[in-house]
């Protein structure tokens, strides 16, 4: 029977990893404290997907419509239930003066909730940091406040944060997983539940899979070391589809085939490619089709086809790799990539939108507290959040020909969708580079034989 992986003893990482500077500590926690109260009570994000939400819990909950059977919904079952518990959490529309403040009600709650699963993930990975990274946890949490902070305007007006409390507690798992005692067994179901639960809100976190399964079946290379990774994966992603099956039927399953025929976002790193082609002659427009911004142009089809052939053949590409260097593939290592793999999915999508970068940047903070020395955290960090500061740029202040500024509507020639203007064309193209730059970089430290300076390494 071949040997086991090699799983560091927790004791061992923590005193290779630094301790916690809890003075540092609780200045940043002092700071993401600030910043929620300024994002609950102050802040006014200038686009929102909240109203959606509130029509189809309304829909169901008042009007008893019947989701997916009566009226189309983009979103897996998971995320609707996200969009009901807000309405359920408050009172009927008949104890509200006008339509206008039970909306703002609802909307309140929704907020609220998100805000729960924003407080939730950070414990969740300052709780995984402490244990694995504990002299990078203090950085870490100042990073977390400052890049959330800068995406404010679709922190809590999204359904993305519960991707990312998905992946928090995927990461608090899978690290109390690598501690060899009688709870093992529990912490992989977790971790694995986990997974499960983010594939039925949005599918991001089925890319993460044969990467920790490949773990798990090299442990000892027995299909029972299996069985509780795949049941628990195939009960959390599949059992909220199952429970709208008896009243939509197959119809359950739209949201899944309407993102699957999503155009060329103009965010994307393929539309970014062709934006770099404007001043050769090749041309272009804005066009908003199945809830998105896309860019369309004679080049288009040939993009959008070579994206699923991009797509497909990197993931295909990392499977090889991963199993190349099974012998290497421990639970420490296959996290790393299972971090990784949202990111590559950002850079290699032809869908991408600005809401995905609360995940996408998330996974690259996780994974940079592996791979980094504190002083490179630190650096790792300030580029996290220029990223972020590039896409509130874009979205929402250079999207549209009118933004709200100091309270008040003004008209802003250079956006985006209308105008195409070279201003956020070169910052969307700026953004996009150092993403993938980033996401590659990391890349190349993470696999097995490439570690040549880690973040055990003080």
């Amino acid at each position: 029977m071949p040997a086991e992986p090699a799983e560091p003893a927790i004791n061992e990482s923590r005193a290779a990893a630094g301790s916690v500077d809890r003075d540092l500590l609780y200045w940043g926690l002092g700071l993401y404290i600030a910043s929620r109260v300024y994002l609950l009570l102050f802040f006014q994000p200038q686009v929102s997907d909240v109203l959606v939400y509130h029509n189809a819990a309304v829909r169901t909950v008042d009007l008893d419509e019947v989701v997916y059977r009566d009226f189309e919904l983009g979103y897996p079952p998971a995320a609707y239930w996200l969009m009901v518990a807000p309405r359920l959490a408050i009172p009927g529309r008949e104890n509200f003066a006008d339509v206008e403040d039970f909306a703002a009600a609802y909307s309140t709650a929704y907020r609220v909730e998100m805000f729960l699963l924003d407080l939730a993930s950070l414990a969740l990975i300052a709780g995984g940091l402490a244990l694995r990274r504990p002299g990078h946890l203090a950085i870490a949490v100042y990073g977390y406040t400052a890049v959330t902070l800068l995406l404010g305007h679709t922190l809590y007006d999204r359904t993305d944060m519960s991707i990312w409390f998905c992946v928090a507690l995927w990461f608090y798992a899978w690290t109390r997983r690598t501690v060899a005692d009688a709870s093992q067994s529990m912490w992989t179901a977790v971790a694995f539940a986990a997974v499960g639960l983010g594939m039925a809100i949005k599918l991001v976190t089925a890319v993460m899979v044969p990467f920790l399964l490949l773990s798990e079946w090299q442990r000892r290379r027995a299909p029972r070391d299996l069985i509780i990774p795949l049941i628990t994966l195939s009960l959390a992603a599949a059992t909220p589809f199952l429970i709208h099956l008896p009243s939509a039927g197959l119809d359950v399953l739209t949201s899944i085939e309407r993102h699957g025929g999503r155009g060329l976002n103009i965010d994307s790193t393929y539309a970014s490619l062709l934006m770099l082609l404007r001043p050769l002659g090749v041309e272009m427009h804005p066009e908003y089709q199945v809830s998105a911004w896309n860019l369309e142009s004679p080049l288009t089809p040939a993009l959008r086809a070579a994206a699923s052939v991009c797509l497909y053949g990197t993931f295909a590409a990392l499977a090889v790799a991963a199993w190349l260097r099974r012998e290497r593939w421990s639970p420490e290592v296959a996290g790393r990539i299972a971090l990784l793999a949202p990111a590559i999915l950002l850079c290699v999508a032809h869908v991408l939108s600005p809401q995905y970068f609360l995940w996408g940047l998330g996974v690259l903070l996780l994974l940079g507290a592996e791979l980094l020395t504190q002083r490179q955290y630190a650096g790792w960090l300030v580029v996290l959040a220029f990223v972020a500061t590039l896409t509130t740029f874009v979205f929402p202040y250079h999207l549209d020909q009118q933004v709200e500024w100091a309270g008040r509507t003004v008209v802003q020639p250079r956006n985006l969708v209308r105008a195409l203007h070279r201003l956020p064309c070169t910052v969307l193209v700026l953004r996009n580079a150092l993403f993938v730059a980033a996401t590659a970089w990391l890349a190349w430290r993470a696999f097995p034989g490439k570690l040549s300076a880690t973040a055990d390494a003080r």
